[in-house]
C-alpha cells in the first residue's frame, strides 16, 4: 500500500516553527544523567540476575542435601540483599529513575529534531492525561504509560507534545515544547503535517474536538493513531463501554467510517487507506508479584509491528 511521508524538508520547517517567538522549550539538563540511568539500570539487572542464580543454587543444594545448614550463610544473605533491594532500594530510586529514563529519551525538541534521520511522532492529548498516567504509574515500581510508548516509538522516531503551560518540569516521555493559548491550534495544524505519525488520546474536551477534526481533515488516514482513553480513567467493563458510547456520541460524523462499539481488548485504533478502523490490542506481560519491582513492567506489545510497519 502507498505509504504517505511527510516533505523532504521536514526538518527545517519543524525548527523554524519550534522557533518562533513564543514558543519555549524546556531548560538543558546535563548529559551524565543518561549515563547515569543506563548505570543504575544495569546494575540493578545484574543484582537481580546473580542473586536468583545464587539463590538457586541454594535451592538445588539443599534438594540434593549437598549443602550443609553452615555452608547457608552466603545464600542467606544473598536472600536478605534480595529482599532488601526489593522492598527499599528500589522504591527509594524509582523517582530517579524514571526522570533519567525520560531524559535519556530526549528532553528538548530543537536538539532532538537536529540529530533526527526520520520525521518525529506528534503526541496529542488533553492535559489531565499527564496527571492520569501519573497517577498510574505511582501504583507501583512501573514507568507511566507514555514513557512506556515513547520508549516503543523511540526506536523508530523521536516523539514531540505540546507541554502544559506553568508545569515546573515536563514528566518522562514525550519531548515538550510549550506553546502560548493563542497559538496552539495554528501550531498543531502546522507540525502535524510535518510528522510521520499522530498519537491522539480520545476525550471528550472542546479542545480535542478541533483536533481530530483537524488531523481526519488534513490527514491521510495511515497516519493517525488514536490511543484509547477509556482505559485510563475507567476501572470496570461496565464503565469502559459506557465512556466509549459517551465518546462515539461526541464524534459522531467526524470519523469518514464508524469506530467499533466493542473496545474491551483493544487500546489503540489505526486506521487503513478508506478510513477504514483497525484495532490493536495491548499484550500485557504480568510479572510476578515478587518482580514488580524490577523492570518488568506492563508493555505495549501488539504496537511494536503497527510501529514497525508504519515508521520504519
Amino acid at each position: 500500500m502507498h505509504r504517505q511521508y511527510p516533505p523532504d524538508d521536514w526538518k527545517e520547517r519543524l525548527v523554524r516553527i519550534l522557533s518562533q517567538e513564543g514558543i519555549t522549550e524546556p531548560p538543558h539538563r546535563a548529559s551524565y544523567v543518561s549515563i547515569s540511568f543506563a548505570i543504575v539500570k544495569w546494575a540493578v539487572v545484574s543484582s537481580l540476575f546473580l542473586v536468583s542464580m545464587i539463590l538457586s543454587m541454594a535451592v538445588i543444594g539443599v534438594l540434593e542435601m549437598q549443602v550443609s545448614p553452615t555452608r547457608l550463610t552466603p545464600y542467606l544473605v544473598a536472600g536478605a540483599w534480595l529482599v532488601l533491594l526489593q522492598r527499599w532500594i528500589l522504591p527509594w530510586l524509582k523517582p530517579s529513575i524514571i526522570e533519567a529514563r525520560g531524559d535519556h529519551l530526549g528532553r528538548r525538541p530543537t536538539h532532538i529534531l537536529m540529530r533526527a534521520k526520520h520525521p518525529p511522532v506528534l503526541y496529542l492529548r488533553s492535559f489531565h492525561v499527564d496527571k492520569l498516567l501519573a497517577d498510574i504509574s505511582a501504583e507501583g515500581f512501573e514507568p507511566s504509560l507514555e514513557l512506556t510508548l515513547v520508549a516503543r516509538i523511540s526506536r523508530h522516531a523521536c516523539v514531540l507534545a505540546i507541554g502544559r503551560p506553568g508545569e515546573p518540569a515536563p514528566p518522562p516521555g514525550a519531548a515538550r515544547f510549550y506553546v502560548p493559548d493563542g497559538m496552539w491550534q495554528t501550531t498543531v495544524a502546522a507540525v502535524a503535517p510535518l510528522c510521520q505519525l499522530v498519537v491522539w488520546t480520545t476525550g471528550h474536551t472542546e479542545s480535542l474536538h478541533w483536533e481530530i477534526k483537524h488531523l481526519v481533515k488534513n490527514l491521510p488516514p495511515r497516519q493517525l493513531l488514536l490511543w484509547l482513553h477509556v482505559h485510563f480513567v475507567c476501572t470496570t467493563r461496565e464503565q469502559r463501554n459506557s465512556e466509549w458510547q459517551r465518546f462515539l456520541m461526541a464524534s459522531q460524523g467526524v470519523f469518514p467510517k464508524p469506530l467499533p462499539d466493542d473496545i474491551d481488548n483493544v487500546h489503540f485504533l489505526a486506521f487503513k487507506e478508506d478510513w477504514t478502523p483497525e484495532p490493536l490490542t495491548l499484550v500485557t506481560y504480568h510479572a510476578p508479584r515478587w518482580a514488580r519491582g524490577t523492570f518488568f513492567y506492563p508493555r505495549p506489545g501488539s504496537i511494536i509491528p503497527f510501529l514497525k510497519e508504519r515508521l520504519s
